[in-house]
């Protein structure tokens, strides 16, 4: 009988940590299209390069006992460290990106002209939606925040830049639904300016799901959503799309795709 020594348990026992590294680097990385949905691009690959050095580290570890020699005892340190280090510090600003607070919506002065209970379509008038909106409480997700700044309506910018207050990437629709559903209450109007612009960073079909998914989560917590759309800017099959799932508001309603649109 063959007896089992220290070094063939060692083994033993690195090549077991070895396979659970493996399972859950392969984890992370089948959930890769949502981290990168929740995240950005760049993120999701310096989780991927962290992850793959620390996985290295691993390997060099089990390789140890099979290849003897000084430089292999170095390496799995350095490479466990550096995978380690790496991944705390894009984990860590991935944690902040997801934990960014969202501006509250606010209401303003005034009383309502009409009532607003539900999910519709409206041009790009602001001026005229800014007066239906009187009395309402309102946050707005903007590709143009001047048009809400300058009546005092709380807003997100929807831009690729990191480094502002009250920003989210075009790219980020599942965190920004999910960050929306979580901030507004019963009452609340959600204005959607810049669906044109999220289009072109994700797709028609990509948005018209974010869609369909905010209007029913918006309507389980008795909140309203206003989507602004320029007829002139999308072709007869998307806006036929929309305009089956999205009715639009009135007065704007027999305006339709023959407005005027005032900016």
């Amino acid at each position: 009988m063959i007896g089992i020594g220290y070094r063939e348990v060692k083994l033993i026992a690195e090549i077991t940590a070895f396979s659970a590294v493996t399972l859950a680097v392969y984890s992370v990385y089948i959930l890769g299209p949502h981290i990168e949905e929740y995240t950005s691009r760049r993120l999701w690959f310096g989780i991927r390069l962290s992850l793959f050095i620390f996985w290295t580290g691993y390997l060099i570890n089990v390789l140890n006992d099979i290849i003897l020699t000084p430089l292999m005892k170095v390496l799995d340190d350095v490479f466990i460290a550096l995978g380690a280090f790496l991944g705390a510090i894009y984990l860590w600003t991935t944690a902040q990106i997801l934990s960014r607070a969202l501006p509250s919506p606010k209401k303003l002065s005034g009383t309502p002209s009409m009532t607003i209970n539900g999910v519709f379509l409206v041009p790009p008038k602001y001026e005229e939606l800014k007066s239906i909106l009187k009395g309402f409480k309102v946050l707005a997700v903007t590709r143009t925040p001047s048009h809400y700044a300058e009546a005092g309506i709380p807003y997100i910018w929807i831009t690729p830049a990191r480094n502002g207050e009250n920003t989210i990437d075009p790219r980020a629709l599942a965190p920004l639904l999910q960050r929306l559903v979580d901030s507004v209450e019963p009452g609340t109007v959600v204005i959607l300016d810049g669906i044109e612009y999220l289009i072109i960073e994700n797709g028609f079909n990509s948005v018209f799901r974010f869609l369909t998914n905010l209007k029913d989560r918006l309507l389980l917590k008795g909140a309203s959503l206003l989507v602004v759309v320029d007829p002139m800017t999308f072709d007869e099959k998307q806006l036929s799309i929309l305009e089956r799932e999205i009715p639009w508001l009135q007065p704007f309603e027999k305006g339709g795709r023959k407005y005027e649109a005032s900016r």
